[in-house]
């Protein structure tokens, strides 16, 4: 039987916000859709995930999350200073290099980059492993950043996950499940194995970055 995985307290958490009314999902960031930025705003949503941050102060970035002092400050000073080039996209090395710069002390991090098939296997064990993972994948004309959130699985122990689960920054707001994207595990031939189901495309794994709470 069909099962699916996802990292611990999501559901429990759109339970939550339903019962109390609020607006949609706490853990969902809604990229602009001509900003390039979906990488920091994955980088947002996996904070959120982890616990290191809070909604409201993502929302309310001039009540004092500047400061400098802090992890969101220092994050934001270098997020201000990468802003011109959000356009053509982030790469690995600075969403690792903001990440360590100022959540570094609150997070274990591990960025991971290579072949198709590694990358996809790194983000499945990590995403078991209870972990949120930013994934980058290429199609044909682009690049995008999604954060996988769980896996959709052929089998009730998720031994044979058959499809990662997404969160996407430029998709829809989730609001039954806790992912609104889904690619196919399952590669096909081509240099884009793997199928985007939602926005039906072919796609690439091009690299990876896990976070967990030390």
């Amino acid at each position: 039987m069909a099962s699916a995985r996802y990292l611990d307290g999501l559901m429990a958490q759109m339970a939550q916000s339903a019962d109390d009314k609020r607006d949609g999902h706490a853990y969902f960031l809604s990229q602009g859709s001509l900003d390039g930025a979906c990488g920091p705003y994955c980088l947002f949503m996996a904070l959120l995930i982890c616990g290191v941050l809070e909604r409201d102060a993502i929302l309310d970035l001039h009540a004092g999350a500047k400061d400098r002092r802090t992890s969101l400050g220092r994050l934001l000073g270098m997020i201000e200073r990468y802003a011109g080039l959000f356009r053509d996209g982030t790469h690995v090395d600075e969403i690792e290099q903001m990440l360590r710069k100022s959540y570094g002390g609150k997070l274990n991090i591990d960025a991971h980059d290579g072949a198709g098939a590694a990358v996809r296997d790194f983000v499945v064990r990590e995403v078991q492993a209870n972990k949120p993972v930013l994934v980058g994948v290429a199609f044909p004309g682009g690049a995008h950043w999604m954060l996988a959130v769980g896996v959709d699985c052929l089998d009730d122990n998720c031994e044979d996950p058959a499809r990662l689960l997404l969160l996407d920054p430029g998709g829809v707001k989730p609001t039954v499940a806790p992912w609104n994207s889904m690619i196919e595990l399952t590669p096909s031939r081509g240099t884009h194995p793997y199928y985007w189901w939602t926005n039906e495309v072919n796609v690439r794994f091009l690299y990876a970055v896990s976070l967990a709470p030390k």
